[in-house]
């Protein structure tokens, strides 16, 4: 069996691991248009932080390709794949495959603008970003900062300059930050642990133009539409991200906002697979499918697509939303839906958040659709599971709230009385 597999992130990488692990004689190909070994793009602020190095971002060791008899075509992008021959074609050469999988994953969306050829702006999209955000700060000596876009990128990149003892100021479009992320409540921590910092926080405000030095043709200032106006000397975009989906829409694949995959991240090609942020996942909290650009979607799809091209029957049963911070010693995770639970009707807040510390807890009927955790992280598996399995826990929401409710117990309620309509046994709870 000839195995072909386009991207080298985490996706494509765990869909090979669980190829061999089932098929120990299958060829297995791995395509980037990158030079670069796979590497984690969410640890890249580390690296701008000089807390990493490129070396130190790699997923796995050099020798890990040659034990597993991993063929890596790096600096070789894919652009055709012809589903009729089974064959995909890049600069170099055609290649036949047996089983294909489109591990893309995602692109930035590039504001369309001349502004971004200018000399100290930037956008991280790759390592090569990284390394070149890294030397001009060197060279120039920089001390001023604007980082575009007050998302969950804009904030760790921003502590990152922050940690290079750069002085950074955030402009951001929204009147508050992470409100793809957050709730408007939860992100007031988040806004005032900023602010405490150093970080400058420049709401309400959308980008228009930069001030560019004649003499040294250097960003010299930022400016916005209302005409305010911050010295910078760099200045790093932020912008949204979108599916990489076109190598699929050129195979005649069927495509939305992703590449569309069926519960067992088939497309509309039988020989063909998806997985990670290329595709479209099922938003188990919502019931619909989404562009879900997250990490820990990825591995799971990875895992579960190399396994169904190696021959197995495994279903994907979905995903929720699931993010991640850790902001000068504030660690936040963001489950499900409650970035836009204040703007539903009908949803029940409970939180006993106080301190930077504690559980807020978002509820449509007695099922949690979404979860703010600051400081437990013991609680993110549980909560991520009610969520994802609409397990009725309403009546236990201040056991939650207070981090005091027992995993095993809960599912085996759970288990044992799924066909009744209140599933969880309020006794079951740990003292």
């Amino acid at each position: 069996m000839r195995y072909l597999i386009i991207g080298t992130g985490i996706a494509g990488l765990t869909a090979a691991e669980t190829i061999r692990k089932l098929d120990p004689e299958g060829k297995i190909l791995l395509f980037s248009a990158e030079n670069s070994p796979p590497y984690a793009r969410y640890l890249l602020p580390e690296l701008l932080a000089l807390e990493r190095d490129a070396e130190s971002l790699r997923l796995r060791r050099d020798d890990f390709y040659h034990r597993n008899q991993l063929e890596l075509h790096l600096g070789e992008a894919v652009e055709d794949v012809d589903c009729r021959s089974s064959t995909l074609s890049t600069g170099r050469r055609r290649y036949n495959f047996d089983r294909l999988l489109l591990a893309t994953g995602a692109r930035t969306v590039l504001p369309r603008s001349p502004l971004l050829n200018a000399r100290g702006v930037f956008i991280l999209r790759n390592l090569t970003d990284a390394l070149l955000i890294d030397e001009f700060i060197r060279k120039k000596k920089v001390k001023t900062a604007a980082v575009i876009g007050a998302g969950l990128v804009g904030l760790k990149i921003a502590s990152a300059l922050d940690r290079r003892g750069i002085d950074v100021s955030i402009v951001e479009k929204e009147s508050r930050i992470l409100s793809r992320v957050l709730d408007a409540e939860s992100q007031t921590p988040v806004a005032r642990v900023c602010r405490e910092n150093g970080l400058k926080l420049v709401l309400a405000e959308r980008f228009r133009e930069f001030i560019i030095s004649a003499r040294s043709r250097r960003i010299t200032h930022l400016v916005t539409y209302s005409g305010y106006s911050l010295a910078c000397e760099m200045a790093i975009f932020c912008p949204g991200m979108a599916s990489n989906k076109e190598i699929a829409k050129v195979a005649g694949l069927r495509t939305g906002k992703g590449i569309k995959v069926d519960r067992f991240l088939r497309t509309s090609a039988e020989n063909i697979y998806g997985a990670g942020d290329a595709i479209e996942t099922f938003n188990a909290a919502t019931g619909k499918t989404e562009f879900m650009p997250l990490w820990m979607n990825a591995l799971q799809q990875g895992g579960i697509a190399g396994a169904n091209m190696a021959g197995r029957r495994v279903a994907y049963e979905g995903a929720v939303w699931h993010n991640t911070l850790q902001l000068f010693g504030l660690n936040l995770v963001s489950l499900g839906q409650n970035h836009s639970a204040d703007r539903v009707r009908g949803v029940r807040v409970v939180s006993s958040v106080k301190n930077r510390r504690g559980i807020r807890l978002f509820y449509s009927g007695d099922k949690l659709i979404g979860a703010t955790v600051f400081g437990h992280p013991e609680m993110t598996d549980l909560l991520k599971k009610i969520i994802l399995h609409r397990i009725p826990s309403w009546r236990l929401r201040d056991h939650l709230l207070k981090a005091r409710l027992s995993p095993s117990l809960l599912f085996d309620s759970f288990e044992s009385s799924r066909q009744s309509e209140s599933c969880i046994n309020p006794a079951a709870l740990e003292e």
